[in-house]
């Protein structure tokens, strides 16, 4: 079982009410993934500021790692990207009162970064598989990720720009914003998918149990020999893959 250690900072004035919010939030997350919150540290900031670690114990060689992908391999991912750029596009930078979506479609947009899922079953899923031969997640945008672990396997992808899955709410805010939709996909979003790959022959296997579970799985493209990372589109043409890879400020 993994262990969560938490900092919570928060100003002076914040008051009882929503401090105690905070900590019920903390409280409802761990308990949602089983990884209790033992501790930590709480103190005065000049604005709320939020902090955690999990620790936890894996089996010997069940680890997943960002290296180890194959030439060949099929690039894989958990479920729909984009989602939380799409909530900033939209809430950011479109005057929404002109451009409005339903509000049960802001709400989900809004859920992304309220309520980010951690999808620790199916990272056990695939950890337990012993078919995955790399995993990253999506937190900086799923072109990171793919770029990533091409880096540390010593891989390129041909990444298949109409196998891309996409949510219905992230294509109707690529054509209210006029965006690009395989940038908003492929770019900046913090959606906490799980970009992974795995032999050809092992991937129906991982599909049936992930399945079992009523979780998803997408073959998005394969791993070659060449080292570059592109997109092959729906035209049959080559280019690179578009949208914006967060990266941490040097």
């Amino acid at each position: 079982m993994s262990k969560v250690l938490s900092v919570v900072r928060y100003p002076r004035e914040l008051s009882d009410a929503d401090f105690e919010a905070v900590m019920q939030g903390i409280h409802a997350a761990c308990t949602d993934v089983g990884a209790p919150n033992v501790g930590g540290d709480i103190g005065t900031a000049e604005r709320l500021i939020l902090s955690a670690a999990a620790v936890g114990v894996v089996e010997s060689g069940r680890s997943l790692l960002r290296s180890g992908a194959r030439p060949g391999d099929r690039l894989c991912v958990s479920g729909h990207t984009g989602i939380a750029a799409s909530a900033q596009q939209y809430f950011g930078h479109l005057d929404v009162a002109g451009a409005r979506v339903s509000a049960a479609k802001e709400a989900a947009l809004l859920a992304a970064w309220k309520r980010p899922q951690a999808l620790v079953d199916y990272g056990r899923c695939l950890s337990t598989s012993a078919r995955v031969t790399s995993c990253q997640d999506s937190s900086d945008g799923l072109k990171a990720g793919i770029q990533s672990i091409a880096a540390l396997s010593d891989v390129g992808f041909v990444v298949d720009e109409g196998a891309l899955p996409v949510a219905d709410i992230v294509a109707e805010i690529a054509e209210l914003s006029g965006s690009d939709l395989t940038s908003l996909i492929l770019g900046d979003s913090v959606d906490f998918e799980l970009v992974f790959t795995a032999a050809p022959e092992d991937v129906p296997a991982l599909r049936e149990m992930v399945q079992a579970r009523g979780l998803d799985l997408f073959e998005i493209g394969t791993a070659t020999e060449a080292l570059d990372v592109v997109l092959r589109r729906r035209d049959g043409s080559l280019s690179e893959l578009p949208g914006r890879a967060w990266r941490h400020a040097s």
